[in-house]
């Protein structure tokens, strides 16, 4: 079922309008979503989902399952009995609560007020209360029922809202035919081309059955770990050979928007690591080859899915610290860079391209807007056997006057907070917290095994002013988050039409920092003007 190309009615009984809102948003990338007053209006809809279920008469009830539609969803709101047609159930309030809701492959924290639902149905969702569970979601043959009568929007975060539309809107469906994908360069064992694999294979609706690498050694480790692919030397030779929808391309960046405009070219859909490309004009012409064709072309952000980023966008859009109005983020250490591609600035494209990617996406986002005026500066003054520069600083200000800064750098022996944001109500900030193992071990006695210092998710402090010169001071501790969620929205683009996370229109906004940060830096303009 490809939900960007259903109608969904919903149909509200009770005029509740908060529960409405939440089915409304819940399948908000439909590519229509009406809320009817009369339910003969809504016999149309391909998706119904009718809120107080329980004031239809039997005779709706039988008209709305005569329609035959793709999906019914009877939405029961109060205690009692609910028949439909020949099944009844008994519907018991289980009380207001954080309840740990259970579904068939996930487990996710929810508060609202449940119903359990007593009958004989096949269970969707349930909770555990004391030692017994209780259905609160259940399917049958042609419809299903769902039983609560309060929810807190508030608790419903991206992933327990694609937990609950995977099961009840998209049905639960694993898909028969996975979509086959093929990756485009191999770094073994903790290198993007692992960690591509091994995120295909963790999701349903996604199948690797192929790689292409110059480098046998590596073509021989990625028979290894997945036993199953076809290796090439070269993505020419994987186009023409290999039968495949969905290309990942995870070569150094130079080598981008060639790699994927011959991928679109042979058809294929296209995942690029970041970033796609170096300039937006490359950006601008993938898009038309993409959107002529009718593919899916987007960038592996997965710094997005960060549980620290998740913590700071909820902070902010609840607007717990006001507006923002200033963004600083930093990311470096005093040590020598990579001495492999990254560090290279024909191949790399730069420094302003690295970790830049991921920060400047942050901050777009959190604006919503692309800069007006940028600055930028940069020095190479201690690494001189590599050609990316040891440190940038790229400033922006947009159209109201708030402003942002990102810093990189290979020359910073004390660390700037990951995280320092100022609204008008309070100040966010996050220190980098740098990971160390100690161990024993036997003959090697104390070690310590040192991990990148920007793996590790950062606790948010959050410094709000309440008056009379008073501060209060709280904790956020990192969002609990679930791996490979970018490949899991890909899998259910693809199947079902879910809304793609990473839009090609923010992604051009990222590229047009990242190359007019880079120029300017370069040719040491220091600012420009868009």
């Amino acid at each position: 079922m490809h939900i960007d190309s259903r109608n969904v009615g919903i149909v509200s009984t009770n005029n509740d309008r908060s529960l409405s809102g939440f089915w409304r948003d819940l399948v908000s990338d439909a590519q229509t979503v009406t809320i009817f007053d009369e339910l003969s209006d809504a016999r149309s809809s391909d998706i119904l989902i009718i809120v107080g279920a329980q004031a239809l008469s039997p005779a709706e009830i039988e008209t709305i399952l005569a329609w035959k539609l793709s999906s019914v969803i009877f939405h029961a709101t109060e205690v009692g009995r609910f028949s439909v047609g020949e099944s009844d159930y008994d519907l018991c309030d289980l009380g207001s609560s954080e309840w740990f809701v259970k579904g068939p492959t996930t487990e996710f924290p929810l508060r609202y007020r449940p119903l359990a639902v007593e009958g004989e149905a096949t269970a969707i969702f349930s909770i555990s209360k004391g030692l017994r569970d209780f259905p609160v979601a259940v399917a049958v043959s042609d419809y299903k029922v769902v039983a609560f009568s309060e929810i807190d929007a508030k608790s419903i975060d991206r992933s327990v809202r694609n937990s609950i539309r995977e099961q009840l809107v998209y049905g639960g469906v694993t898909p028969t035919s996975p979509i086959r994908v093929a990756i485009a360069g191999y770094g073994p064992y903790g290198g993007m081309g692992h960690y591509h694999g091994s995120a295909i294979e963790a999701t349903p609706g996604l199948e690797l059955v192929a790689i292409a690498d110059p480098s046998k050694e590596r073509q021989d480790s990625a028979k290894a770990q997945f036993p199953s692919i076809s290796t090439y030397q070269n993505v020419s030779e994987m186009l023409s050979s290999s039968d495949f929808e969905l290309i990942i391309i995870a070569t150094p960046p130079s080598t981008h928007f060639e790699l994927a405009k011959a991928s679109l070219t042979e058809g294929k859909h296209v995942i690029v690591e970041k970033p796609m490309c170096l300039t937006v004009e490359e950006v601008d012409e993938l898009q038309t080859i993409a959107i002529s064709k009718g593919l899916t072309l987007t960038v592996h952000q997965n710094r997005r899915y960060d549980a620290d980023f998740l913590s700071l966008r909820d902070i902010i859009e609840d607007g717990e610290i006001g507006e923002v109005f200033n963004i600083e983020t930093t990311v470096g250490t005093f040590e020598h860079p990579c001495r492999a591609w990254h560090s290279d600035e024909k191949v790399s494209g730069g420094a302003a391209y690295d970790w830049g990617s991921h920060h400047i996406d942050w901050i777009l986002l959190l604006y919503g807007e692309s800069p007006t005026e940028i600055f930028a500066t940069s020095h190479k003054r201690v690494w001189h056997d590599v050609t990316n520069v040891d440190q940038m600083k790229i400033g922006m200000v947009f159209a109201d006057g708030r402003e942002a800064t990102f810093i990189q750098s290979e020359i910073s022996a004390l660390r700037k907070p990951k995280f320092y944001i100022q609204g008008t109500k309070g100040t966010i900030v996050g220190w980098y917290k740098p990971m160390v193992e100690e161990q024993i071990s036997f003959p090697f006695g104390y070690r310590e095994v040192h991990h990148h210092f920007a793996e590790a998710p950062v606790e948010l402090e959050v410094a709000k002013y309440v008056g009379d010169n008073r501060v209060v001071t709280q904790k956020h501790r990192p969002k609990f988050t679930k791996p490979f969620e970018f490949h899991r929205n890909i899998a259910a683009h693809l199947h079902f039409g879910e809304e793609i996370d990473v839009k090609l229109s923010q992604v051009r906004r990222v590229i047009g920092v990242l190359e007019e940060s880079q120029r300017i830096s370069t040719s040491k303009e220091h600012f420009y003007k868009f």
